[in-house]
């Protein structure tokens, strides 16, 4: 008795759906390597990876200053940037994305990601979406 194990679903004898499966994860890979770099810039500009300091994102987020002077998002950002270096794997994501062969699924935290989720996915036109969707 012998078993077969695959990472991708068959279909059969036809090798399109596993060589779309990989179109599409390298898609997603750009797509997530791109969004990272933008969403690290925002969130550079709340904690700063270097120096340590920290900005309140908004007025709610000031009302939670501790006396080390860090907000709840900045720790927040502070703990999952320890996550990631510990998995090695992003865990500051505001966002998530995955496709099955050609069906993507996203899913967008807050009106600013959606936005900067539109001009990463439309990065060879940025500049002409950004005149539309500001």
């Amino acid at each position: 008795m012998s078993f077969v194990s695959e990472l991708r679903l068959g279909f059969g004898l036809s090798l399109s759906p596993n060589i779309a499966q990989r179109f599409s994860d390298a898609i997603i890979h750009v797509f997530k390597t791109k969004f990272d770099a933008e969403e690290e810039i925002l969130f550079n500009n709340i904690l700063d990876s270097t120096s340590g300091k920290c900005v309140p994102y908004n007025d709610a987020d000031r009302r939670t200053v501790d006396s080390n002077g860090m907000t709840d998002v900045c720790r927040w950002i502070q703990e999952r940037r320890r996550l990631t270096v510990i998995t090695g794997q992003n865990q500051l994501r505001r966002y998530s994305v995955h496709m099955y062969t050609d069906d993507p699924s996203h899913g967008l935290c807050e009106y600013g990601t959606i936005s900067l989720g539109l001009l990463t996915f439309a990065w060879p036109y940025r500049e002409s979406v950004k005149s539309v969707h500001p």
